[in-house]
């Protein structure tokens, strides 16, 4: 199956008006989907990590939503098993009109047993989705990723993810995931959006996110902040939330410690914060369409709704390409 869905990959970009299905789009048409009133804001927020525990309170959670909302963000991300998420974010954006914000979530994941296990069935993925229109308050989800999948699971999805969006279920269809698994959702002429990490130390994903724009596919970077790694105060957390945060970035990114320590020294950018200067490293990647982004500080929402206004001096976004590892086009990293 992989074999064969990499080999039509350079077909369905090459023709893609006889392909791909009428529910394809560039990014151009879904930017207007996107932000309200021709806004070009490229930031997302996601409401996940500590924002869907029980732990964080909800008025924080909602306090947070309605300061990226009143900040100009339209675009918000969420999931299922991101605990209480989805219903809190419903709890604050239900009401609002379709026409002004897009919301995402995501499908193939859930709990049991206290961990997360992987369910792509059928009827799985229906029960999913309705879970996530009552709790989001939405007549339509805008967008569903298939939460990594292999490439067996993903052929398997299409049937129904084409049937969703016939029956009004979902306007789009993505995939979030990472290495070959963006790959082969790149080739799949029934996913329109693709989703992986991207920052400063993670630049792995530029020729896929390259060749998704080259197919017409919209791109959503996560992680454009690198996760904080290079901030020294992430080392001396001062709340539940900040040893939370700790412990997910010591997890996914350790071995990448050294390169933030170098890093660091390149973010020192004068009327620049660490995080916006990282933020905006992230979206000069042209291909890039939406950068999302969560956080539990408000000064830290208010840094990146600046950084995803302003471009980088020329002179410290060639400095921050220059830390790029080996192999990467800097053109497009």
């Amino acid at each position: 199956m992989t074999a064969l869905i990499r080999m039509i990959a350079p077909i369905v970009c090459t023709n893609p008006t006889r392909l791909v299905r009428p529910a394809q789009t560039t990014m151009e048409k879904l930017l207007i989907r996107l932000v309200p009133d021709g806004c070009d804001l490229r930031l997302g927020f996601g409401c996940s990590g500590p924002l869907g525990k029980g732990w964080f309170s909800e008025a924080k959670t909602a306090h947070l939503v309605r300061a990226a909302l009143e900040g100009g963000v339209a675009h918000f991300d969420t999931a299922g098993f991101y605990g209480e998420a989805e219903a809190r974010l419903g709890a604050i954006l239900g009401e609002a009109p379709s026409s002004e914000v897009f919301i995402s979530t995501k499908t193939g994941t859930k709990v049991a047993g206290g961990g997360l296990i992987k369910d792509f069935s059928e009827s799985a993925m229906r029960a999913d989705v309705e879970a996530s229109l009552r709790r989001l308050r939405r007549e339509r989800l805008d967008l569903v990723y298939l939460h990594g999948p292999d490439d067996d699971q993903l052929a398997e999805s299409e049937a129904l993810l084409v049937r969703l969006k016939e029956e009004g279920k979902i306007r789009f269809a993505g995939v979030c995931g990472d290495g070959a698994g963006l790959s082969a959702a790149v080739a799949a002429p029934f996913i329109d959006v693709v989703m992986g990490a991207y920052n400063l130390l993670r630049r792995s994903h530029a020729p896929v996110f390259a060749e998704a724009k080259r197919c017409g596919k919209a791109v959503v970077a996560i992680e454009p902040l690198a996760q904080g790694l290079y901030r020294n105060a992430l080392f001396a957390p001062t709340s539940l939330a900040d040893v939370w945060g700790l412990a997910r970035a010591l997890t996914r990114n350790r071995g990448r410690l050294a390169e933030a320590r170098k890093a660091r020294a390149a973010l020192d950018i004068p009327g620049w914060s660490l995080g916006g200067a990282a933020l905006a490293f992230s979206l000069s990647n042209p291909d890039i369409d939406i950068a999302v982004t969560t956080t539990t500080k408000t000064e830290h929402l208010a840094e990146s709704l600046e950084a995803a206004r302003r471009a980088l001096p020329e002179a410290a976004l060639q400095r921050l390409r220059g830390l790029a590892p080996g192999g990467i086009d800097p053109r497009r990293a």
